[in-house]
């Protein structure tokens, strides 16, 4: 299962690893080490949301639109992405829990991560990115 740790050391906020490769049905984890940290999904809607602590009262459940803390214990999103079936065309009417792709060429994902250790941004060797890559064979 692939692992996004999240780092604040030294004065700096990283992620590592910088770019992952996540497949569809695959489930990516992100744990912060030494920051609480909330990490920006721009299309929720490519994820499936795991084990991702409960609001407390007053918060809203901002999961739902891909913006979620990561505190003291692991958040894991399963990536929900797949090919688009035959006539099938981007944005067409299709139910909202299917993302439909229609190439079969891995997907570049930038996403951002806000570290409350150091008030900034984490970066790895830039903005860090996914790489949704469709089913193997």
């Amino acid at each position: 299962m692939p692992e996004v740790r999240i780092i604040s050391h030294g004065g700096k906020n990283m992620v590592w690893p910088p770019c992952v490769v996540v497949r569809q049905g695959e489930t990516l984890t992100f744990k912060a080490i030494n920051t609480e940290a909330t990490v920006f999904l721009p299309k929720p809607e490519l994820f499936e949301f795991e084990g991702n602590p409960r609001p407390s009262a007053g918060e809203s459940m901002a999961a739902t639109r891909g913006v979620f803390k990561v505190k003291d214990r692991p958040v894991a999103v399963k990536v929900k992405l797949r090919s688009a079936p035959a006539g099938v065309a981007p944005g067409g009417k299709e139910p909202a829990e299917d993302v439909r792709v229609a190439s079969s060429l891995p997907t570049i994902y930038p996403y951002a991560v806000y570290c409350e250790n150091g008030n900034d941004f984490a970066e790895g060797n830039s903005s860090p990115i996914m790489i949704l890559e469709p089913p193997g064979p």
